[in-house]
């Protein structure tokens, strides 16, 4: 038994599907800009298979939104514990109607609600619903979390019994030596290094020795499998040792969502960025206020002295206490020589604790207080039309301002302009832009490059499933498509009859969709409209005549 999982009910909760249990994604596993607050279940690369409700219950919230968790159903159990379904395909038929005749009266997709206790009661193993691919998703599964209904603090699902078969170690990829201070140094360099190690049998791996002075830390790379599946997955506890004694351990067992962002302190944040990998730390931030750090008496920064041997030892298992261990012998030197780490120095030095103000005629970028967690030399440049505003190589703390000066454009292509963040130097994201007749400005958390940019066009409109005039009769869904390949698309809205119809969007696919059953059609003509709006204003129309027996 994983420790702590006896403070957890076993047999309350069933699993969702009545398919084999394999993962696609673990508890608290690493993310863009998140942990993983649930486990994927795989969905054998399909939708629409049929997923039951764990526990008896009643629906507390269904939302359906375009990305993040899609189409999405919380139920709130008796326990006091919450179980969220996600990028679900569709809902059961009771949900499904009391969900319609809402987004009906709304006249929206996109949508949120709060049933009352007990207007939506589920029984357990009731179908919900099934799977789909909805939202975020970018293959087909089912996300599945398990909340403290008060708190809404998240639980690995695990701790209920809700695992599947895993007898393999975890697998340890890469580590790395992180230099923490100036006169600090790990084989001479005042960087950080990656490590030497092998494989000596399976799960244990040993690192050639290393010489060291002052104050550093580690980062690993590591990976699980489950068993019936060979995707990449988040791990459960990493422990570290120096001299058998414990020095950091943090295990995935509850987090909360408001801590979430404090991935970015966990994580390598610049290494990621430059390489794709994710490297975590075995030290502690002193901003971190993750709760997955489990207390010990140091925060798993070493201090090597001179002449002084070490054995650094790191656990890394899953949550079946599959195991895999690495041993990394070190040496203190102060006399080796070092090599002086490479830091930038600009004009623009920042201070985390600080307000900082960067202003020039055309542009003008305001970091409130904590915006960053550490000081550091920001880069600054401009390049033609574009603003380079540092690289992503530093996290972000708060949201911070961008306010272009917008007074010599005129009004007409001002209309039409927007803040986008510039990508590869080719595309143009859009942001969320606030307009005055002198500013526009935008807040953002990611650091890059930004420019005023227009859109002259309207959303594309094409591939509609029906030609003019055309009986529809034996149709079951009428689908059309729309794209707009600069500043997006802000809102549609279709009518058959002049009557707004529910439209299902997928911006993946870059289609809408709607169930012709929604709506019995009188035997005659009948006028289908689309419109599509972008988000500087431009509109695009699609109209057409169709028939039904």
């Amino acid at each position: 038994m994983a420790p702590g999982q006896n403070t957890y009910p076993q047999d309350y909760f069933k699993p969702p599907l009545k398919i084999p249990m394999v993962l696609a994604g673990t508890f608290g596993e690493l993310r863009a800009s998140h942990f993983h607050s649930g486990v994927d279940f795989k969905t054998q690369n399909k939708e629409g298979v049929p997923v039951y409700a764990s526990a008896e219950g009643s629906v507390s919230r269904i939302k359906v939104s375009l990305f993040g968790y899609g189409k999405a159903l919380y139920i709130s159990h008796p326990n006091g514990y919450t179980t969220v379904y996600a990028h679900l395909k569709k809902f059961n038929k009771k949900i499904e109607s009391y969900l319609k005749k809402k987004q009906y009266q709304q006249e929206s997709y996109e949508i949120q609600l709060f049933p009352s206790k007990d207007h939506l009661t589920i029984e357990k193993d009731e179908l919900i619903g099934y799977s789909g691919n909805t939202g975020s998703s970018s293959a087909p599964h089912l996300h599945f979390e398990i909340r403290n209904t008060k708190t809404e603090k998240i639980v690995n699902p695990m701790h209920f019994g809700l695992h599947p078969s895993d007898q393999k170690k975890p697998i340890i990829a890469g580590i790395r030596a992180m230099v923490l201070n100036d006169s600090s140094h790990v084989n001479s360099s005042g960087i950080s290094i990656p490590i030497q190690f092998k494989e000596k049998e399976k799960g244990t791996y040993y690192s050639t020795p290393i010489q060291a002075y002052g104050t550093i830390g580690f980062s690993i790379h590591t990976f699980d499998r489950q068993d019936g599946a060979s995707n990449k997955n988040g791990i459960y506890k990493i422990e570290m040792r120096a001299n058998d004694k414990i020095c950091y351990v943090h295990e995935m067992e509850t987090f909360s969502f408001a801590e979430s962002k404090f991935i970015d302190l966990l994580i390598d944040y610049s290494y990621q960025y430059k390489y794709k990998k994710k490297y975590q730390k075995t030290y502690i931030h002193p901003k971190s206020n993750l709760s997955i750090y489990k207390k010990t008496n140091d925060t798993g920064c070493l201090f090597i002295e001179d002449g002084v041997s070490y054995t650094i030892e790191f656990f890394v298992s899953d949550f079946e206490g599959n195991t895999s261990k690495l041993k990394i012998p070190i040496r203190g030197n102060q006399s080796k020589q070092r090599i002086p780490s490479l830091q930038k120095v600009t004009e623009h030095h920042v201070r985390a604790n600080h307000k900082y103000r960067l202003k020039t005629k055309e542009i003008e970028i305001l970091f409130p207080k904590n915006s960053f967690y550490d000081d550091f030399y920001l880069h600054f440049e401009k390049k033609e039309d574009a603003f380079t505003i540092h690289e992503p190589t530093v996290p972000v703390n708060r949201d911070f301002k961008i306010r272009f000066n917008v007074r010599n454009i005129p009004d007409s292509i001002r209309k039409k302009t927007y803040i986008a963040e510039v990508v590869k130097n080719k595309y143009f994201n859009y942001c969320t832009t606030k307009k005055t007749d002198s500013i526009f400005s935008t807040e953002t958390k990611s650091l890059g490059t930004y420019q005023l940019h227009q859109d002259w066009k309207g959303p594309n409109i094409y591939h509609c499933n029906f030609y003019p005039s055309q009986n529809i009769s034996s149709f079951k869904n009428l689908r059309i498509y729309s794209k707009d390949k600069l500043s997006g698309i802000k809102s549609y809205r279709a009518e058959i009859d002049g009557e707004w119809i529910l439209m299902e969007y997928d911006p993946k696919t870059h289609g809408f969709n709607y169930n012709i059953s929604d709506k019995k059609l009188s035997k005659g003509k009948h006028s289908f409209h689309f419109v599509a709006e972008d988000n500087v204003g431009n509109t695009s129309l699609y109209s057409s005549l169709f028939y039904t027996n």
